[in-house]
């Protein structure tokens, strides 16, 4: 029997905390880009019914309200209606599932679209 015969499980119980850091670390990563896409498609769906509901009134209000409803932990919200575009600014925070504390975990978007206009499509 040879002296080394256990070196290889012994490099392997040390590097396998390692690999689970480096394993937990992805899937964290990994939710919080799902996250991020989730906001990005709540944000797009308000900002499309914006572009196609433009003289109503009320229009910030609803927004406001239908991104409140979709997207969690909202720490600032600013809809701005202007003559040519709608746009919406907010701030959430991200629900981190592994790794507290290394990195900020607060998400912020601006995104704007022009109104949806028909004279746009007919040349005039």
């Amino acid at each position: 029997m040879r002296k080394n015969d256990g070196q290889v499980l012994v490099a392997f119980l040390l590097l396998l905390p390692l690999l689970f850091l480096i394993l937990i670390a992805l899937l964290d990563y990994g939710f919080l880009f799902i996250q991020k896409r989730k906001i990005d498609n709540v944000v797009n769906e308000a900002l499309v019914y914006a572009s196609k509901n433009e003289a109503n009134s009320s229009l910030e209000e609803e927004i406001s309200t239908f991104l409140n409803q979709n997207v969690s932990d909202i720490s600032s919200l600013q809809t701005v209606k202007e003559k040519e575009y709608f746009e919406i600014k907010m701030t959430c925070k991200l629900t981190k599932t592994f790794i507290k504390g290394l990195k900020n975990n607060s998400y912020t978007i601006i995104k704007r679209k022009r109104y949806h206009r028909e004279e746009d499509f007919n040349g005039t």
